[in-house]
């Protein structure tokens, strides 16, 4: 058994061929030239798919005249953003998989287990040329793999174009600075799924699900560096799973909203923790982070004028055929949302983003080396727990100022308001381990509580936006009474949501107050 960690760079089939010649990789290789394999792959599962179900893929391969059977099964603590799996690859006499000849106890009893009875049946297979070139970077040895083929299931085929990295011998990060180093002289984007998931998406007809932000809990003990290591690659975890359900095509529109979510709480991190991170880092995150939220923004806009504004009016005044129109005119433009979120998570800048992201909490790059004030020890340094109650107390003060001075007829108050709740509900999810039993619990209560009285205030402000945008766009469809009766029905809303604001806020003030 070996444990295999790789990275895989979706590259145009024009820009593979020249790759195979790419003068950084030559150098690289010391003279040794890319030697060429063909791969055809056989991919088995039980018929209701229980290795899928665990992780796992089991494929018998022919490769140079020998036939090679392969299990690869997930590790559990893994590095963030790079496929890391432990493989048992064993030379077989058979095209049926022997699951005898896998020599691990445990994983051989699993096995055994799922297939007794319910036997391994052929559910893809992938054909690909594949051109091998091992490289030597410092003190990390890589083999770089150029894979062009198709994954085949049936009568349907999907193209394999890709760049595959995967670390023979050194350290991880070594990975993504050969990505990174690559990606100064030629344009890639990060392919976050296996040949094998991709096998079984063909197969089925499925797409990936949403993922929501997963728990995970900080040691009492753990520097501040540390957690926010933790915690920006438990964000990282939830984009690079909904990254992958996007590309996959799910238009739930729950796959754009927590992709979404998970950059905007690796942003409330970064802001959160701005003091303990080098500067140009910082600069570069917050310009990258910032333009994957816009680019994401319309898809998510448009979903929820469609669903949320427009569904319920057009259910309860079903014979406004002005509606309808409207609808159709949204729908389009919803549509011309999800191709501008597909050309950001498939574009070279997305794919270095991610990559520098990783590399720097692999390396510790990300972290300022200026010293602490009192020229003693650096930022990063100083335990978690006490970084977590300052900051937690400057949100809830940043929420107190800020709810005390609103002024109810101004949408940027009500705005800036809701956003420093949302800033301080991220910050009470991150370090909900510092506070006391049912503390953070509670905070999170008040803060959604907050969130959602003035939710309505911020729709009614992105759908008079979105309706001007449908007006100059499609002006044969949008007739003023359907206008009229959205933002009628949307100041409702708002009106009985402010109505509640001052007996939501009273709870807030004193729920928060004990964290400043």
């Amino acid at each position: 058994m070996k444990e295999e960690i790789e990275l895989k760079l979706a590259v145009d089939a024009k820009q593979l061929r020249r790759m195979r010649s790419h003068p950084l990789l030559r150098t690289l290789a010391s003279g040794r030239r890319a030697r060429r394999q063909d791969l055809q792959s056989c991919y088995f599962d039980t018929a209701d798919r229980r290795l899928q179900a665990e992780g796992m893929a089991l494929r018998v391969r022919s490769k140079s005249g020998k036939l090679i059977q392969t299990l690869k099964a997930p590790v559990l603590t893994g590095h963030s953003g790079l496929q890391h799996m432990q493989e048992f690859e064993t030379e077989t006499q058979s095209e049926q998989p022997d699951l005898t000849l896998i020599q691990d106890p445990e994983v051989s009893a699993c096995l055994e287990a799922m297939t007794a009875e319910n036997p391994l049946v052929p559910f893809f297979e992938t054909r690909v040329v594949r051109y091998v070139l091992p490289v030597r970077l410092i003190e990390s040895d890589i083999e770089v793999a150029f894979d062009e083929g198709h994954v085949i299931a049936g009568d349907r085929q999907q193209a394999i174009s890709e760049i595959e990295l995967e670390l023979v011998t050194g350290a991880p990060e070594y990975l993504l600075q050969l990505a990174l180093a690559i990606g100064e002289q030629a344009p890639f984007s990060l392919e976050p799924r296996s040949k094998a998931a991709r096998g079984y998406m063909l197969a089925e007809q499925s797409m990936l699900p949403p993922v929501f932000a997963s728990s995970f809990v900080i040691p009492d003990d753990i520097s501040a560096g540390g957690a926010f290591e933790m915690i920006a690659r438990n964000c990282l975890k939830q984009i690079h799973a909904n990254e992958a359900a996007f590309l996959s095509g799910n238009r739930n529109p729950e796959v754009v909203h927590q992709l979404r979510v998970g950059v905007r709480r690796l942003r409330a991190a970064v802001s959160l923790f701005g003091d303990l991170i080098a500067e140009g880092v910082l600069v570069q995150l917050k310009e990258d982070l910032s333009w994957v939220q816009n680019s994401l923004g319309p898809a998510r806009d448009w979903d929820v004028f469609r669903m949320e504004t427009l569904a319920p009016v057009m259910h309860r005044l079903p014979s406004e055929t002005t509606l309808a129109d409207l609808g159709e005119a949204a729908e389009t433009l919803c549509d011309e949302g999800y191709d501008q979120a597909r050309e950001c998570l498939t574009s070279h800048r997305y794919a270095l983003l991610i990559l520098r992201l990783q590399y720097w909490l692999m390396s510790g790059g990300w972290r300022s080396l200026l010293q602490n004030k009192d020229g003693v020890g650096y930022p990063a340094d100083q335990a978690a727990s006490a970084f977590a109650k300052a900051g937690l107390a400057k949100r809830a003060r940043q929420v107190l100022k800020r709810g005390k001075a609103r002024d109810e007829a101004v949408e940027d108050s009500l705005h800036e308001l809701r956003i420093s709740g949302k800033k301080l509900r991220y910050a009470l999810e991150f370090f909900r381990d510092f506070l006391k039993k049912g503390q953070a619990k509670a905070a999170i209560g008040l803060t959604k509580e907050l969130q959602d009285c003035l939710g309505s205030l911020n729709d009614a402000a992105v759908s008079k936006s979105l309706l001007e945008t449908l007006a100059t766009r499609f002006p044969e469809k949008v007739d003023t009474r359907a206008v009229g009766i959205l933002l009628g029905w949307q100041g409702h809303r708002v009106d009985d949501d402010l109505s509640h604001l001052q007996e939501v806020w009273e709870r807030a003030r004193k729920g928060l107050k004990p964290l400043t």
